[in-house]
């Protein structure tokens, strides 16, 4: 089925995880940052690919992390750069 309908997957897959992104605010847990998003980089709340990021230096939101009030659940991961092809 998936070799006939290749995007079935990724489709199923979006609809999991935004049903996922409902239920964690569903029950008060806050997002830490949107996908592509660029910020500034705390260490607070990102984890770098990469260990020589500074604090303040410009960077993109690859995954977003999620929080409980003060407390960060799992960070969200940042790079330097957007992937490649990415616009």
């Amino acid at each position: 089925m998936i070799q006939s309908s290749p995007n079935l997957l990724n489709r199923n897959i979006i609809s999991f995880v935004s049903s996922i992104d409902g239920l964690l605010e569903n029950w008060g847990y806050k997002r830490i940052g949107t996908p592509w998003q660029q910020v500034e980089y705390n260490p607070q709340f990102h984890q770098p690919d990469v260990t020589d990021i500074q604090p303040g230096e410009s960077v993109y939101v690859r995954f977003v992390g999620y929080r409980d009030g003060d407390r960060i659940c799992c960070p969200a991961k940042v790079s330097r750069t957007l992937p490649k092809g990415f616009r």
